[in-house]
């Protein structure tokens, strides 16, 4: 399980902070709508550069909200 909070919206870029689990610290995601390129500018605590399954929640995630047309505050991403 993760947690997302909205950080901003500039141009087509999102900006996401995530925290896995709700401990640690929180890291940030950069999803741009026009070109589809996810970009980590910084890790969360607990994820690391060679496994991305928490990114991968979270980007998934994004990209949802994006095909919406909304972002939420926060969100809690849950999987089995």
């Amino acid at each position: 399980m993760l947690w997302l909070r909205l950080k901003e919206i500039i141009g087509s870029k999102v900006y996401y902070y995530y925290q896995n689990e709700g401990i640690g610290e929180w890291g940030l995601l950069c999803y741009d709508q026009e070109t589809g390129d996810r970009i980590c500018l910084k890790l969360a605590e607990g994820d690391s550069e060679d496994y991305y399954k928490y990114r991968g929640h979270a980007f998934s995630k994004i990209m949802d909200c994006s095909e919406k047309g909304h972002f939420p505050e926060k969100a809690i991403v849950a999987w089995g």
